[in-house]
């Protein structure tokens, strides 16, 4: 049986398959964000490793999703997709601060940054092209 914001998707018959993806990508990143800690050091003991999600986007549609890294010399988040749309990819950092960007015409996205802080990040994905697209992330 499928709970939660997953199961009335499905039972609703409102999301299709690739809607049902998306919500499914967030509910994962979203747990990883929350997992238990006892505080903001514990947060960042827990963070790292690669992280995959996949997903779908439609024309206009916007993403956010917590992303929990830990503070290193370089990190790199990279959203590949099927060519179609043009998605734009934002990163905060834990004090809000826009820390990457990707917002060129192309349909994917690559963040390159230095991770100052230990925490969650917020991925913003844009869809500002015309056609609806399938997304895959991957951290590192």
């Amino acid at each position: 049986m499928v709970g939660g914001a997953l199961g009335t998707a499905v039972r609703d018959g409102a999301a299709t398959a690739a809607a049902a993806a998306a919500v499914a990508g967030a509910l994962v990143l979203g747990a990883l964000a929350r997992a238990p800690h006892a505080s903001p050091g514990a947060a960042a003991a827990a963070c790292g490793g690669v992280v995959q999600v996949r997903g779908a986007l439609a024309s206009g549609a916007t993403r956010r999703w917590p992303v929990c890294f830990r503070r290193s010399p370089r990190a790199r988040l990279r959203v590949v997709t099927d060519g179609h749309g043009d998605l734009d990819c934002y990163l905060y950092g834990p004090r809000h601060a826009l820390v990457a960007r990707d917002d060129d015409d192309t349909s994917g996205c690559t963040l390159d940054w230095t991770p100052r802080d230990s925490g969650t990040y917020w991925l913003d994905l844009v869809n500002a092209g015309l056609s609806p697209t399938d997304y895959s992330t991957s951290t590192k």
